[in-house]
């Protein structure tokens, strides 16, 4: 159940030189914690779901740069969105579609970003039951986008706005998880789990220029991994273990450089170009486990995804990008 959205690994109309190159290693490692909670597993420790958290907080970063900082009008912003999620989406439906029975009020939850809600309420569906993460980044997208057309020029009013969303969110998943929902029924939710990404969001607007200890990023990062931990209440882990996930992408600029050589290196560049691609296939292998050794489904979701990637996902998004930048 790993999940989402990533952007490309430079910000749409951002020069080179302008990169956050150290983004691209933290995206390699949501999507490497994805790939370890699914296809080897760590006994106490769910990477699969921690994978997801720093996709969100990732998320957040980057669309509050994008909308509120640099002030991307909204019609590249969504068509770019469009781009990067669209055609390799409607492929890898239409190939799951072909292969097994997907009931077509999921298929619609799929095309519509309601796919967590289609599983909550009409049962899950393993092959693309990943796509709930997908859903809650969509929906959440568009809600930094209107905030944007009302706000986008009162930076303390989207800061003030976006807390407040903030923690009714997180009252909302704890009263939930209170009232007996599971991590399923609370935290696949738009309504809940969109505070992941809004804290990416506020943590960054709130810290990007200020100046912090080098080891802030660092700690910060620590001490989420370890309110991740299975036995703490989803409630935390969602709450205080997300912020401090949030504040350390924040200030990841001004961690060591020893960290930062680490997360700009090649390799992890590389995997972060692929991550989208990896997310979308790595699902229905990782369902297959019970059939087959893992390390063989492991290697054929790579290399699917990698067929996605270069076939499919990179040639499609220069043709739209090209398309409409015309």
């Amino acid at each position: 159940m790993a999940s989402l959205v990533l952007d490309a690994p430079r910000l749409a109309g951002e020069p080179p030189e302008d990169r956050w190159r150290e983004l691209d290693g933290w995206r390699a490692a949501a999507i490497i914690g994805v790939l370890i909670g699914h296809f080897v597993q760590v006994p106490g420790f769910n990477a699969g779901r921690f994978g997801v958290e720093l996709f969100f907080v990732l998320s957040g970063l980057l669309m509050a740069q994008l909308l509120f900082v640099k002030k991307t009008p909204l019609r590249p912003f969504l068509l770019n969105r469009m781009s990067r999620v669209w055609p390799a989406l409607f492929v890898f439906l239409a190939i799951m579609v072909c292969i097994f029975p997907i009931p077509s009020i999921h298929v619609l939850g799929a095309l519509t970003f309601t796919q967590n809600y289609a599983s909550i309420n009409f049962g899950f569906v393993e092959v693309i039951d990943h796509l709930w993460s997908l859903s809650v980044e969509e929906w959440t997208y568009i809600l930094l986008a209107l905030l944007a057309v009302v706000a986008r020029h009162n930076l303390k009013l989207v800061v003030s706005l976006l807390s407040l969303l903030v923690v009714l969110m997180v009252i909302n998943g704890s009263v939930q998880t209170i009232f007996g929902a599971d991590y399923y029924h609370a935290y696949w939710r738009t309504d809940v789990r969109a505070a992941s990404i809004l804290m990416g969001a506020v943590a960054f607007l709130l810290l990007r220029e200020q100046p912090v200890p080098s080891y802030v990023p660092v700690a910060t990062g620590v001490a989420a991994t370890i309110l991740n931990i299975n036995f703490v209440p989803d409630p935390v882990q969602y709450s205080v273990g997300t912020l401090f996930l949030a504040v350390s992408i924040a200030t990841l600029k001004q961690a060591p450089p020893s960290v930062l050589k680490v997360l700009r290196s090649r390799p992890l560049g590389l995997i972060a170009a692929m991550s989208f691609s990896l997310y979308l296939w790595q699902q229905p292998f990782y369902k297959q486990a019970d059939k087959y050794p893992p390390a063989v489904l492991f290697i054929a979701a790579v290399v699917t995804a990698a067929v996605s990637y270069h076939f499919v996902e990179k040639p499609s998004r220069s043709f739209l990008r090209r398309s409409y930048s015309r």
